[in-house]
């Protein structure tokens, strides 16, 4: 349900796999880390990470009016992993070893003016991830990593399960890691009583929702938009010598 609210603030998101919204996420996801210590600013003004580069990738933004307020990524399994990877390999791995496809819904970044509105922003996110899940192979897994701080709020949620006994080093912070799937999910937040929730349910299974535009396509992100970014990490920089040596001008990796 569009709330008063966010037709009075314009709020919309854009999920998108296109060079407009790819570069309006990367660059609010560098300003979020470069902000909280977690990175040094990059002469690109983007952060991308490896498991960007994976199929069936999409990025979240979402806008007032012109204005760029939150972000999110959502990332299928691939040839690159997923970002929590780095922390929660064994639990991850474990996940992967029951047959389950597992996605990752991430990089949720609010730019600092727009904070008041954190709630309201979070909700329509978190609503794209669930539509963006459920558009996944039947019975697909959703791994959340999260702040200690913030576990119990996203357990109040979604009803995700924490699988860690004790936070990890993920980007330099503590994290959690949490799991469900979009039934589980979605009669949690049916069951619930909360404002949130229900806002949350009616933002994620709303028919034809004012506030969410799909614009994904076929065809990946041109090889070109990688070129910035290869010197400023490794593993981007393989992904774009591999291209360049088979001549192609977009990003295909075969999952």
């Amino acid at each position: 349900m569009t709330t008063r609210a966010d037709i009075e603030a314009g709020f919309r998101v854009d999920l998108s796999n296109k060079v407009s919204e790819a570069d309006a996420v990367t660059r609010l996801v560098h300003d979020g880390f470069v902000e909280a210590g977690f990175s040094t600013p990059r002469v690109s003004g983007r952060r991308v990470i490896g498991p960007y580069l994976n199929p069936g990738v999409v990025f979240a933004i979402c806008r007032s009016g012109e204005n760029d307020v939150a972000s999110g990524v959502g990332i299928p399994d691939g040839p690159f992993g997923l970002p929590s990877d780095r922390a929660f390999p064994d639990l991850v791995g474990d996940l992967r070893s029951h047959g389950r496809p597992v996605f990752e819904g991430g990089s949720l970044v609010v730019a600092p003016r727009w904070r008041r509105h954190r709630r309201r922003v979070l909700v329509l996110l978190l609503a794209t991830f669930l539509r963006t899940v459920a558009q996944q192979e039947e019975g697909t897994l959703m791994v959340v990593s999260m702040h200690p701080r913030h576990t119990r709020f996203y357990q109040a949620l979604l009803g995700v399960t924490l699988l860690n006994d004790s936070p990890r080093d993920l980007f330099g912070e503590p994290a959690d890691l949490g799991v469900s799937d979009w039934s589980t999910m979605i009669n949690h937040l049916r069951d619930s009583d909360g404002q949130l929730q229900r806002d949350l349910l009616e933002a994620a299974v709303e028919p034809e929702p004012h506030w969410f535009r799909d614009d994904v396509s076929p065809d990946p992100l041109p090889a070109s938009w990688f070129a910035p970014l290869a010197a400023e990490d490794p593993e981007i920089e393989r992904v774009y010598a591999q291209v360049r040596l088979l001549g192609g001008e977009r990003v295909v990796v075969e999952a």
